[in-house]
């Protein structure tokens, strides 16, 4: 079984593409992508992200390929994007200790993983009715999501 969280989401999906030993996938909070969609497609078929190029400080790394850089959350829109709910001074601090994410991964194709899947969240299949709830193929899980929850999934 493996899980992920956020864009966690899309690396267990080709982590476990052609994988016979896993035999489940759990989104939590996390990117579902289908077979050959990607992160930025998902983003720009649920508008309302707060994960837009406006909001992304985009810093070049050594080595990078070309076009390639990181991407973080600016630190003036991470606690309404990604904290919300969260103290003041915790927002802040996780806005200033945040990871980084490759563009490229935006642009990378996803395998495709056939396995049963459960799920909560935010970044959906193209199929979810809903923008606040994860549905997922059979067999199925839907849990709803209210809008302003954190995206930290831990206490």
């Amino acid at each position: 079984m493996l899980v992920g969280h956020s864009y966690g989401g899309a690396v267990i999906t080709n982590a476990a593409t052609g994988d016979p030993q896993v035999k489940a996938l759990v989104y939590v909070d996390a990117f579902a992508p289908a077979q050959s969609q990607t992160i930025a497609q998902l983003l720009a078929a649920y508008p309302g992200s707060c994960a837009m190029p406006a909001n992304l400080n985009v810093v070049p790394f050594p080595g990078a390929p070309s076009g390639v850089a990181d991407a973080y959350i600016k630190q003036s829109v991470f606690p309404s994007c990604m904290a919300n709910g969260l103290p003041a001074s915790e927002a802040h601090v996780l806005a200033a200790t945040q990871l980084p994410l490759a563009t490229i991964a935006l642009t990378q194709q996803t395998g495709v993983a056939d396995h049963p899947v459960m799920g909560r969240g935010r970044h959906r299949r193209p199929t979810t009715p809903s923008p606040w709830r994860c549905s997922l193929p059979r067999p199925t899980r839907r849990t709803p999501v209210s809008p302003g929850q954190t995206h930290r999934t831990y206490p």
